[in-house]
């Protein structure tokens, strides 16, 4: 009796000091805007009036590093628009808002959306990308990643794609929707 348990807790002992210890990396960033505009006499009527509102976006960035080389990266909006759906441009509040009174019964809404979730495997001439990656286009005239923080828009697409990097150049072939 006391053998089978002595076996018991010798055996249940080696299977759990002798599991493999795997770490990653986590890395967070991320990025808060506040911005507040205000327009003094917005038509050329009477009474002069003035409208105003402001926009908070938050949005945040973690990172996986799985292995040397695969790294699994997304983007997380927290306050978006629900007047501009997809765009970066926040919560809006202020005097002009009619959807986000507090007092009312009407209170806007806000999501959390992944708008970035890809992976991203390094290799010496170029980067397989699989996933929702943002998209630029155009030196982001047409399409813009929103990578800067003051953009208001981004793109992105569910596409696999192999970015060949010669140089300062870049040339990516992709597959996507």
């Amino acid at each position: 009796m006391l053998k089978t348990h002595f076996l018991k807790v010798l055996g249940l002992s080696i299977v759990l000091t002798s599991t493999v210890a795997q770490a990653m990396s986590l890395d967070w960033s991320g990025g808060y805007r506040a911005e507040w505009i205000e327009v003094d006499r917005p038509s050329l009527g009477n009474p002069s009036q003035r409208k105003a509102y402001g926009l908070n976006y938050l949005y945040l960035n973690p990172k996986i590093i799985a292995a040397d080389g695969i790294n699994i990266i997304s983007r997380v909006d927290i306050f978006n628009s629900d007047i501009y759906p997809g765009s970066q441009l926040g919560g809006i509040w202020g005097s002009n808002n009619s959807a986000s009174t507090a007092t009312s019964g009407t209170q806007g809404f806000g999501n959390v959306t992944a708008s970035q979730l890809y992976l991203n495997v390094n290799q010496e001439f170029g980067s397989l990308e699989l996933g929702r990656v943002p998209f630029d286009f155009g030196m982001g005239m047409m399409y813009s990643g929103g990578k800067g923080p003051f953009d208001h828009w981004l793109n992105t697409r569910d596409m696999v794609a192999y970015k060949i990097i010669v140089g300062d150049w870049f040339l990516k072939p992709m597959l996507g929707r």
